[in-house]
């Protein structure tokens, strides 16, 4: 099995190493999780949290993990705060196996995307998910629920937005076919937002935004004195 995120952690020679050198983009590590810039980035801000262990999704943790990425995510909303004046959106393409025969996913091993987002921009990205056909959007708690769709061997995208004001606005979309195109929700939010290099694959170069991303969050959560 080949998983660049596997490789990243092991000090292996990925995409990420090619285009900006052997420096590590880790901004934040607990127990179980390691958080750092998306490439690709959709706009300045835009993290990804990833598991230390290779596990394909969000919904196949055990019980302590999830409730250690509870707290790593409502950390992260106070950042976004914080440093943008902006909510808290996330997703994950819960795909459940190595080859993709329970979804589409662009790496195979569990990865939360968060990046900051207006609410007005998440109704936009939740109404273009609720028209497609093929789709079922069913409003959840929050991403403890995914558990139920992994135990059923359901693909799944878990879609939420959190603000320090409000509580936690949650979803999970589940599709007919059973399957998600890789970067489904890249498209869908490009599509909200405006921006059209959604691909993340065909960066061959630095990004300003990710270049920012990195300084922004290593220094808040190398000086924040939050419990993670």
């Amino acid at each position: 099995m080949n998983c660049d995120f596997c490789d990243e952690i092991n000090n292996i020679e990925t995409i990420y190493n090619k285009i900006y050198g052997g420096k590590s983009r880790v901004v934040c590590s607990t127990e179980h999780f390691i958080v750092f810039p998306c490439m690709g980035q959709l706009r300045e801000g835009h993290l990804l949290i990833i598991s230390k262990k290779h596990i394909n999704a969000i919904g196949l943790l055990d019980v302590l993990a999830m409730e250690e990425l509870r707290r790593l995510l409502f950390a992260i909303v106070g950042y976004f705060k914080n440093e943008y004046g902006k909510e808290l959106l996330c997703f994950e393409h819960g795909a459940l196996s190595d080859d993709g025969s329970y979804g589409g996913c662009g790496i195979f091993h569990m990865h939360l995307h968060l990046l900051p987002i207006i609410y007005d921009e998440f109704l936009g990205i939740l109404n273009y998910v609720k028209n497609q056909d093929t789709n079922a959007v069913n409003q959840v708690r929050d991403l403890t629920d995914t558990r139920q769709y992994a135990q059923s061997s359901k693909t799944y995208i878990f879609l939420s937005c959190i603000g320090e004001s409000k509580p936690g606005e949650s979803y999970v979309v589940t599709n007919e076919n059973n399957y998600f195109a890789s970067q489904y929700m890249r498209k869908a939010i490009c599509d909200v937002i405006g921006k059209t290099n959604w691909d993340w694959r065909k960066i061959s170069y630095p990004e300003p935004e990710f270049i920012r991303t990195l300084e922004k969050s290593f220094t808040y959560f190398s000086s924040t004195s939050k419990k993670l």
